[in-house]
């Protein structure tokens, strides 16, 4: 199994945070199921963090079956339009999204 994890890290611009949350919860979420080869979607919010953490706001995990899936899915004509639609998610934080490809038994 693979699993794709996105790192969401700073902080959610102030009074936006409600919204930021219904988008990533619902309808970002469903477009990240929908993309060819995703066998799965989990959406971790962080309840405390240690001192010398990062502030991460959240972290987004997609599993796929294997390496050539998740490879699929991010070259697919899905993938590139919701890469455009990530400007609209990206205004309402302050700070950085990266990205880490696990492989897991």
């Amino acid at each position: 199994m693979w699993i794709r994890s996105a790192f969401w890290e700073g902080a959610v611009k102030p009074g936006e945070e409600q919204h930021f949350r219904r988008l990533i919860d619902g309808e970002f979420r469903q477009q990240l199921i929908e993309l060819p080869n995703v066998r799965s979607v989990r959406i971790l919010w962080p309840r405390s963090l240690e001192e010398w953490s990062s502030r991460l706001i959240c972290q987004i995990l997609m599993d796929f079956d294997d390496e050539e899936g998740m490879n699929v899915m991010h070259a697919s004509p899905e993938c590139q339009i919701l890469r455009g639609r990530m400007a609209d998610l990206k205004r309402l934080i302050d700070g950085t999204i990266s990205h880490v490809n696990f492989e897991a038994d």
